[in-house]
């Protein structure tokens, strides 16, 4: 009930087919339709200023760190300062407080972050996976530093937020929640990382089973929100708070008609199992998109013909595990 009353204050709209749903196939939250629902029909709108953006966050020394990081700091702060009783607020968005949304979403540390030791562990033939934790793990040591850097020079706009930096587990909290939370937007030609209230209870499935889009489109709430309601069933747009973005807003579509019953799903984006539980903790079976990098050794020490075992191969397989993506 706070959760609902919350999106109306901030103005997001969902459709009124729409229902929370606690028993998804996957577990945890989901949508689905109370009632057949056309391709094509608008199912959220989320006014930009309710949202949570990399983008939108004015903190000068941030500017060194990827938009992820820099919106991982955001929460970050905000979750330092509840703790300290200063500001009353967890988070906050042009509308101020998020805690009605917060406290919809799982404890803990989400991904690989909330991942023990035995799981880690019982994952170590995955080379992927590990590389991937690896990866982030370092990132996140590195943007850490820069911000522990740039409070102690002063230099961190943050300071007015925030007397002393977020600690390093409240860092990777939210760090953790912004990995498993956050769309991946084309926004205006560039890519931004968004969080995104009721956008965030969409699971996931493969491009091609997935039946619902989302896109950013300005200028939106200049216009009525056709096919939607406001939670509490009252027909009407969607407003964000004044300011220059005040009419852009993140969409949410059909793209295939829902009936009474179906779950609604995003795609998260063609992720092999691997990506899927670095940052959201699950795997998918069967994943379209899954593969396994096998290493085979094709030569033994004095091996005679080793050169041209070598030689047969296809140029560029000849060689050792990569290195981590970047």
């Amino acid at each position: 009930r706070g959760f609902a009353q919350w999106q109306d204050h901030v103005g997001v709209v969902a459709h009124e087919n729409l229902l929370v749903s606690d028993e998804p196939e996957e577990g945890g939250l989901g949508l689905r339709a109370r009632a057949p629902i056309s391709a094509g029909e608008v199912l959220i709108t989320v006014p930009r200023g309710a949202a949570l953006v990399s983008a939108d966050l004015g903190y000068e020394h941030a500017a060194a760190l990827s938009p992820v990081h820099r919106l991982a700091l955001h929460l970050a702060i905000r979750a330092t300062s509840s703790a300290r009783g200063t500001p009353s607020d967890f988070f906050a968005t042009a509308h101020g407080s998020i805690s009605p949304w917060v406290a919809t979403w799982p404890e803990g540390e989400q991904g690989h972050w909330g991942l023990s030791p035995a799981q880690l562990e019982a994952s170590s033939w995955n080379m992927e996976l590990h590389a991937l934790i690896d990866q982030q793990r370092e990132g996140a040591s590195t943007a850490y530093t820069l911000i522990s850097e740039g409070w102690s020079a002063g230099a961190n706009a943050t300071r007015a937020h925030a007397a002393e930096p977020p600690s390093w587990e409240s860092f990777v909290w939210a760090l953790s929640h912004v990995g498993a939370r956050a769309a991946s937007v084309d926004m205006s030609g560039e890519r931004q990382p968004a969080v995104l209230p009721f956008v965030d209870f969409l699971n996931h499935q493969p491009h091609g089973l997935a039946n619902a889009a989302l896109s950013f489109e300005p200028g939106w709430l200049n216009a009525a929100c056709p096919g939607a309601t406001s939670s509490s069933g009252d027909a009407g747009v969607a407003t964000a708070a004044p300011g220059p973005t005040s009419t852009d807003a993140f969409i949410v579509r059909a793209t295939a008609d829902v009936r009474a019953g179906e779950e609604l799903y995003l795609c998260y984006g063609q992720k092999d199992n691997a990506e899927l539980i670095a940052a959201y903790g699950f795997a998918l079976d069967p994943n379209p998109h899954d593969r396994l990098l096998l290493y085979v050794p094709l030569t033994a020490e004095g091996d005679p013909l080793a050169m041209q075992r070598l030689a047969m191969l296809p140029r560029g397989l000849a060689a050792t595990p990569p290195p981590p993506r970047r």
